[in-house]
């Protein structure tokens, strides 16, 4: 019973064995709380997921990590 409620809360890219990341893109202000983007590759392909979320943090308005 608890590993398939473990099952339930991984990321279906990690279960299936499939690179992914979750990259913060929303703050709500009601709640604190993020919304993610989730980017996910073929296997192997790790470095095409970083790149992806490396790009999408350097050109959007929303990186918590720098001052704008």
């Amino acid at each position: 019973m608890f590993g398939e409620l473990e099952d339930m809360l991984l990321e279906p890219s990690s279960v299936s064995g499939l690179p992914g990341i979750s990259v913060p893109m929303y703050k709500d202000p009601k709640t604190n709380l993020y919304l993610g983007l989730n980017i996910v590759a073929n296997q192997w392909q790790e470095e095409k997921v970083l790149r992806a979320a490396y790009t999408f943090e350097q050109n959007t308005k929303w990186n918590p990590w720098l001052n704008y």
